[in-house]
């Protein structure tokens, strides 16, 4: 979620998945922490991680050409008594996705 001037981390967050649709059909995400040889379900996104989709009943990637899901961002903010705050700090955090095809 950014640094303090003193360049200490002010948070971090989690991207959570919710609702995930595949070709018009309920589906599961899935992750692989090992560039696709295994899967498990995914309750959220995390950093060098695959993730996909898969029906509802295994943990399978599955062939779709249009997905859609909702993503909900959790934020947690460090404990103020860890970090130097003499000014006001601008909370400042992003993510890159990138796209592989299997």
């Amino acid at each position: 979620l950014g640094l303090t001037p003193a360049d200490e981390k002010l948070g971090h967050f989690v991207p959570w998945i919710y609702n995930v649709v595949a070709d018009g059909g309920s589906a599961r995400s899935i992750l692989s922490v090992n560039q696709g040889n295994t899967w498990q379900l995914a309750p959220h996104i995390a950093p060098n991680q695959y993730l996909s989709v898969s029906s509802m009943t295994d943990t399978t990637p599955i062939a779709a050409e249009n997905i859609s899901m909702d993503v909900q961002i959790r934020a947690w903010i460090a404990r103020a008594d860890g970090l130097t705050l003499t000014d006001d700090v601008a909370i400042d955090g992003s993510m890159t996705f990138e796209m592989k095809y299997l």
